[in-house]
């Protein structure tokens, strides 16, 4: 582009040359708007793709403790459904943690702070519960002493339970400081984002205040102290780096969407491969408002509560002198909440239990052995929909709202008009692409998390676990909607080549500099 602007200034300054079909490797696209083009090479094709769709999807923000391998499948899911990545950034935002009051409640409002419960029991004989898997998740002990008349709130290691025995705390999706096995019957829940914490320190009521304060000591590294030294802060850091990121690629696709609509929408109408953009663009700004809004935190912290407290005493108690150190293994524990707060994180355990064996029991007809269909993932879909995102429709629905901008600006700018040499193939697989990254992505984003790390149920299914209770089920229904809604996208970036090798790199001459 810069030769041919200087090729240009240098013809109109000699007067010698008309026009730069002259030059060797370039040729007039439109005389009208004195758009020129030359040739794609790969390098050209492969910068486009970079910078208008990977960057973006890399821009994401990460949740709490967020390891490598789940950044991995977050990135692609986002790459190919960036609705997958709005659902990231408007949950950040909307978590406002950079205006809470302390360190703690700035964690407990980004989600990184969790506590050890005790599972809340369910009577076996209850028929809305009783199933076939109803064992592989509450853990029921027919042998243990609750069968004997005991409090479902009562706190206790089964007779038969061998300390040797406890599980690892599978931490390949999320990483947890703090602890590292837990025994049958204990489970680490996440902290609700409005937990409120004991000893907690005087109020500030002023929001700006509280934002320009927590931002500052974000940017300077003020709070990002070894997690043993205090019990009052945590380490984290500010995503300032994936902010500006985010802020440099905004320009990047407004610079491609501004070259977009001279001769692209004339061509190729609702088609044209720059505005397939807009969607990563929009996903960038939603990240970029969500990296400022919510600090980033390495790891998930466990906060102290009754039944840890309880736990070892216990395991203390059992261990009669031994070593046990290697088995159950507590290390800076920050905060604490009492006991009506752990009941409601026990009643919410218990509503996601119950949550999950209706998935389950929706999921019966399902053969994993058969092909898939195409009506059966839709349906699988909603069922997901349905038995994770009903408790938050206000924010599913919100998010799904906030997904399907980009579809509108595409409507907008081109009034879904075909262009003059756009093939019906291409309209339709671009049109699904945005179609599908808008709506299917956030419904992605809020059931398919459950395949894979149910949340607010933290690392209690342990990699053992995994295999005996068939979470693998919900691993090939989430695998299977991803690759099939995800087609549009991979044919689209196909396309996408494909119109850049015929359509070349482009450039408008200024009528100043035209001679």
């Amino acid at each position: 582009m810069s030769l041919l602007a200087l090729s240009s200034v240098a013809f109109a300054a000699n007067n010698t040359i008309n026009t730069t079909a002259d030059v060797p490797g370039y040729w007039e696209k439109d005389k009208e708007q004195r758009i020129f083009c030359r040739n794609s090479t790969w390098t050209d094709i492969a910068i486009f793709y970079f910078g208008n769709y990977v960057a973006h999807a890399a821009t994401i923000f990460s949740e709490p403790g967020q390891s490598f391998l789940n950044t991995c499948i977050t990135t692609i899911t986002a790459l190919l459904l960036p609705g997958v990545g709005v659902v990231r950034g408007a949950r950040a935002i909307l978590s406002r943690a950079i205006l809470a009051d302390t360190p703690l409640e700035v964690a407990a409002r980004a989600g990184a702070l969790c506590a050890v419960i005790k599972v809340p029991l369910l009577d076996p004989n209850d028929s809305d519960n009783h199933d076939t898997w109803e064992q592989d998740y509450i853990d029921f002990d027919p042998e243990g002493p609750l069968e004997d008349g005991a409090s479902n709130k009562e706190l206790h290691l089964p007779s038969s339970w061998n300390l040797e025995t406890a599980k690892p705390i599978a931490q390949a999706l999320t990483v947890i400081h703090g602890i590292h096995r837990l025994p049958q019957g204990y489970r680490l829940i996440v902290l609700p984002r409005d937990t409120k914490f004991e000893n907690k320190s005087s109020r500030n009521r002023n929001f700006l205040k509280k934002g320009w304060k927590n931002t500052k000591d974000l940017f300077l590294e003020r709070n990002l102290n070894h997690i043993h030294l205090t019990s009052s802060q945590v380490l984290c850091g500010s995503n300032f780096a994936k902010a500006a990121i985010s802020a440099a690629q905004l320009v990047y696709a407004l610079a491609t969407l501004y070259r977009t609509q001279s001769y692209q929408v004339k061509d190729y109408g609702y088609a044209a491969y720059g505005l397939s953009v807009i969607p990563y663009a929009w996903m960038s700004l939603i990240n970029l408002a969500g990296n400022l809004m919510c600090p980033r935190y390495q790891s998930m912290y466990l906060v102290r509560s009754p039944a840890l407290d309880t736990l070892e005493k216990l395991f203390k108690e059992r261990s009669s002198g031994g070593d046990y150190s290697n088995v159950f293994w507590v290390d800076g524990t920050i905060g604490r909440i009492d006991s009506d707060k752990e009941t409601i994180l026990e009643n919410t355990y218990l509503e996601k239990r119950k949550q999950l064996w209706k998935f389950v029991n929706r999921l019966k007809w399902l053969n994993p052995e058969q092909k898939p269909k195409f009506s059966n993932t839709f349906l699988a879909m909603c069922e997901v929909a349905c038995a994770f995102s009903w408790p938050k429709q206000y924010f599913a629905t919100l998010t799904l709202f906030i997904a399907f901008a980009p579809f509108i600006a595409v409507a907008g700018l081109t009034g879904f008009q075909p262009g003059h040499i756009s093939q019906p193939y291409q309209n339709i697989v671009m049109l699904m692409w945005i179609l599908f990254g808008a709506v299917i992505g956030p419904i992605l984003a809020h059931g398919g998390e459950s395949a894979y790390e149910p949340r607010p149920i933290l690392g209690g299914i342990t990699q053992e676990g995994r295999k005996g209770r068939k979470t693998w089920v919900f691993g090939v229904v989430a695998a299977t909607i991803t690759v099939l809604y995800s087609a549009p996208a991979i044919v689209g970036f196909v396309i996408v080549g494909y119109m850049m090798e015929q359509d070349g790199v482009c450039s408008e001459i200024p009528e100043k500099v035209a001679v």
